[in-house]
């Protein structure tokens, strides 16, 4: 969970910058990575089943939700 959906930065014009970073981030990062958004997605369940067994609890419910979709 990120510092905005935490809380944590109050400032609105902040929050916007971040989140068009974030986007423009996200979609250079996929149009790059080879097999792209689908492929992500394809591994998203493996590792989010991975990830459970480091003990962050603060993500336990997003990793679980995430880790399910693939069975």
């Amino acid at each position: 969970m990120g510092a905005i959906e935490t809380g944590q930065i109050q400032n609105p014009f902040l929050k916007i910058a971040i989140r068009i970073s974030h986007t423009m981030y996200i979609r250079r990062y996929f149009s790059l990575l080879p097999g792209g958004w689908d492929e992500y997605q394809r591994w998203l369940p493996i590792v989010a089943g991975a990830r459970l067994s480091e003990g962050i609890f603060e993500n336990e419910g997003w990793l679980l939700e995430q880790a399910n979709r693939g069975l």
